[in-house]
């Protein structure tokens, strides 16, 4: 997007600004020391790959690659769970199911929370 629509750069730079979660004090386990040789190694085929871009230079620093990935972990989770819990707000509002309906998409979704509970842990937003 940057590379594409160079006038959104400031309000990217904005949304890349740290890789902590000031608010909760929480750094994302992708940026973990248990991950370090992957982030070099993502580090050096990204400096291979756009070491001569003007544009995107600014990120090629192990920093700069650090806030992207910090950018992606803080944003990509909520948003995929937020709009579940706004679907299973919008299917508990349905007046209209039987008794049994209604258990059966209470246990769908007790399935589907325990589901991303195993997968996202942490990093599960339930609102």
């Amino acid at each position: 997007m940057v590379k594409t629509r160079p006038e959104v750069s400031e309000a990217f730079d904005d949304f890349c600004s740290d890789s902590v979660n000031e608010d909760l004090s929480i750094c994302h386990k992708l940026l973990g020391e248990k991950f370090t040789s992957q982030i070099t190694q993502l580090h050096q085929a990204f400096v291979q790959v756009f070491a001569d871009d003007d544009v995107l230079g600014r990120f090629l620093s192990l920093e700069g690659l650090t806030k992207i990935f910090a950018l992606i972990g803080t944003n990509s989770q909520g948003i995929g769970t937020s709009s579940f819990a706004g679907w299973v707000k919008n299917v508990a509002e349905i007046s209209d199911l039987s008794e049994k309906q209604r258990e059966e998409v209470d246990q769908l979704i007790d399935v589907i929370y325990s589901t991303l509970d195993e997968t996202a842990g942490q990093f599960l937003n339930n609102e």
